[in-house]
């Protein structure tokens, strides 16, 4: 859920509540949501019902890997201050994004990942609920460059996002495209699974030979009995349809997922 839902917020979440979730994460997609009062109602009308909820942490032109210290240190103030602000409701997770968009990231990404575990380190001392997603084309959210700061950040946990993990796969396969989303699992190092604490799904769209996010699974299935049984293997809490789209066109509502969360909640069942 979005800024766009604050006029729908108690519609949706009894939606989401026929469709067989309990949980929802709020996306604060940009600094300037948060300074929005109903943001803070649609946390509340969450949070009374009594489903959990996380955070997605504002990543619009906020680069906390940036190399360059002074868009370093503001990024990480304004996310902090968003942590502040939402931090009294208790939300399960914090997820942020690592990144950079300076050019030294492709040949000198130890110094993007300096700066990003500088950050984490800042912001550890505002919440102990920070998750760091595996992003695709950026620096520094791909599996591998992840792997390199946990050794660094032990209180750390992961969002493991297996469409972008996907995609970085369709990149090295030379288009390669997956049966399912599922496929992209072997591909998470031990070292991230094990701190795992959030999966993102959602399925790709074939868009002029360019894989395309945040759809839903209608031309790449999901691979519901794989899903659960690396989710009761690595000990996660949450799994969360960052579903945005229809293939078909237009925005997806709970009840279209159905039938991904009850295989889901079914293989989970018999996993035990």
């Amino acid at each position: 859920m979005w800024r766009e839902d604050l006029g729908r917020v108690e519609i949706l979440v009894k939606d989401l509540i026929e469709s067989g979730m309990d949980h929802v994460e709020i996306s604060v997609d940009s600094p300037l949501d948060i300074e929005l009062e109903d943001l803070k109602s649609m946390v509340r009308t969450i949070a009374r019902v009594g489903i959990g909820f996380g955070v997605h942490l504002p990543w619009r032109e906020l680069f906390p890997a940036s190399p360059v210290e002074e868009v370093r240190s503001s990024s990480t103030a304004v996310i902090a201050r968003t942590i502040d602000q939402l931090a009294r409701f208790e939300p399960s997770y914090f997820v942020i994004h690592g990144a950079s968009d300076q050019w030294v990231c492709s040949k000198h990404e130890d110094l993007c990942l300096a700066s990003l575990k500088k950050s984490l380190e800042e912001l550890s001392r505002v919440s102990d609920r920070i998750v760091i997603e595996t992003i695709q084309g950026s620096c520094c959210g791909r599996v591998s460059q992840i792997s390199k700061i946990l050794g660094d950040l032990p209180w750390l946990k992961i969002c493991i996002d297996l469409a972008h993990v996907a995609v970085e796969n369709l990149v090295r396969g030379k288009g390669r495209w997956p049966s399912t989303i599922s496929e992209a699992i072997p591909e998470v190092p031990t070292d991230l699974w094990r701190r795992a604490l959030v999966i993102h799904l959602h399925g790709l769209r074939n868009w002029d030979k360019r894989p395309r996010s945040h759809y839903n699974f209608s031309q790449t299935p999901l691979g519901a009995e794989d899903i659960a049984r690396i989710a009761r293997i690595w000990g996660v809490g949450y799994i969360v349809f960052e579903v945005f789209y229809r293939s078909s066109g237009g925005s997806p509502e709970p009840r279209d997922l159905y039938e991904e969360v009850r295989r889901i909640r079914t293989w989970l069942s018999i996993l035990g």
